[in-house]
């Protein structure tokens, strides 16, 4: 797996994308770049000709080939609605999200690209949910597509930011509010408890100055904390806000904004406050807007879920990108030890066939031991089973008492000597050499011995011999077995 990631911020007034080198020992920032769209030339007119052009820059001063790829898009691009649905399961949840979704969009559903995060589970299920539409997502994808990249994820670059503090920051901060300033746009996301529970998009307004930039803010946060009172029945408790994204908000601003939201203001470092990454000179010299870039590998080596509108860039497709060298040569080895398995299974084969050549070898000889007669012999199995076939054959009854008896005259005998009156059920007829063993049930002891005496009547027999007479609790009936040796001639 490659161990380099480019992670490209697509902003309101720039592209930031920093290179990193993840590691064992940590992460360590190899490059990073931020082109401001406003230096563009007159040739690259419209957001997405500024867009190439700057990956263009970044490309021809940093290294991006062989590295995987991570976008980020500004949260003025994104729809942000929260949403409670009554599934826990995310297959659920998809199926009906657009449904939910689309009364509240001011677009066509089948336009957006959408994807969502849980916030909490209870018997209703509460989602903060963000919708992008799938012609700017497509747009980006052909921009990188021609400089031969492929973004496993596109995201949003402050919840990337949002998530990365609230996970894997030193100071432990789960509830806070993170304010990533991009000229005249911000974001703003709410933490509460580790997670994202809602984003909006804000408007500085026309203010210049850090004091009436604070004021636009601050009136857009209260406005939101009202919102999210709203709708969770909660204050969020906000531990402090950390601001991010811009390097011309000075002491003024964080005092005015604190002073108006009464919550300690902070500028966010967030190599810093992460450690995520070994921080050299060089790398101290990255503003604050490249925190949302910073943010992309982060995720990525901590195994954290942002959102992820990339749906077209399959999972093997990825791993197939970064690992080639390593699948080819771990096919290689399969075939190898695939040919290994076949030649042991071939000479397994020919083992076994030289021990089934044996063993005929000496079936036929005590065949032969068996019948010296035999002059051919082609199955010796089979011609020993026909053998002994014809020999049982020549010796059953031969010379042995009642053999001229028919049973069916037999049965038909005891049929007949067995009054209606006695409730007899013969159950088993077993006829032998020189006797018969009939079971049965009937009601009484006393009907046995009156069976054995009627059976006595018969001249099928000379002799009759009860077996045996139990009681059979479960049927409630006397369970016997006679036993009645056979007449050498009857009468």
């Amino acid at each position: 797996m490659s161990n380099r990631i480019l992670s490209i911020d697509i902003r309101k007034q720039g592209l930031c994308a920093v290179l990193v080198r993840t590691a064992l020992k940590g992460n360590r920032i190899e490059a990073h770049k931020f082109v401001s769209f406003s230096d563009a030339p007159e040739e690259a007119a419209g957001p997405e000709k500024r867009l190439a052009w700057a990956m263009d820059t970044v490309t021809s001063q940093i290294p991006a080939q062989g590295a995987g790829c991570l976008v980020s898009i500004a949260a003025s691009e994104v729809c942000f609605r929260n949403l409670q649905v009554p599934f826990k399961d995310n297959r659920k949840i998809r199926q009906v999200l657009d449904f939910e979704l689309e009364p509240t969009l001011p677009f066509e559903i089948s336009g957006m690209q959408t994807d969502f995060l849980i916030v909490r589970q209870a018997e209703q299920t509460d989602l903060i949910v963000a919708a992008v539409e799938t012609r700017k997502l497509e747009a980006i994808q052909e921009i990188f597509r021609r400089l031969d990249l492929t973004p496993r994820a596109i995201t949003i670059g402050s919840a990337a930011a949002a998530l990365c503090v609230s996970r894997l920051s030193e100071t432990g901060e789960k509830n806070f509010l993170l304010l990533d300033i991009d000229g005249p746009n911000a974001a703003a996301c709410i933490v509460v408890d580790g997670k994202i529970h809602m984003i909006r998009a804000l408007r500085t307004g026309g203010a210049t100055d850090a004091a009436g930039c604070a004021d636009m803010i601050a009136a857009g946060i209260q406005r939101m904390l009202v919102s999210f009172e709203t709708l969770y029945e909660a204050d969020p408790e906000l531990g402090r806000i950390f601001v991010s994204g811009t390097d011309q908000a000075d002491d003024g601003f964080a005092e005015k904004l604190s002073g108006a939201l009464e919550t300690e203001v902070r500028f966010l470092n967030l190599a810093a406050e992460t450690r995520l990454y070994q921080l050299s000179d060089k790398d101290l010299g990255i503003g604050p807007q490249a925190n949302c870039a910073l943010s992309l590998a982060g995720i990525e080596t901590a195994g954290i879920r942002p959102f992820q509108f990339n749906r077209s860039h399959h999972v093997l497709q990825k791993y197939w990108a970064e690992n080639r060298s390593e699948i080819i040569s771990i096919g290689v080895l399969a075939f190898f030890v695939f040919m290994v398995l076949m030649i042991q299974a071939i000479m397994e084969n020919r083992h076994m066939e030289r021990r089934i050549a044996q063993t005929d070898r000496q079936i036929t000889k005590i065949f032969q031991q068996a019948f010296p007669d035999a002059t051919r012999i082609v199955d010796p199995v089979q011609q020993m089973e026909a053998g002994l076939n014809q020999l049982k054959k020549q010796n059953v009854f031969a010379g042995e008492d009642g053999a001229g008896i028919r049973n069916v005259d037999i049965l038909k005998d005891v049929s007949e000597l067995i009054p209606d009156s006695i409730n007899m059920v013969l159950t088993r007829f077993v006829r032998g050499d020189t006797s018969v063993q009939l079971a049965g049930l009937t009601d009484t002891f006393n009907a046995v011995d009156d069976i054995k005496m009627q059976l006595q009547k018969s001249a099928f027999f000379k002799q009759i011999t009860i077996s045996s007479a139990n009681m059979d609790q479960s049927a409630n009936r006397v369970r016997f077995r006679i036993k009645a040796d056979l007449a050498e001639e009857p009468l």
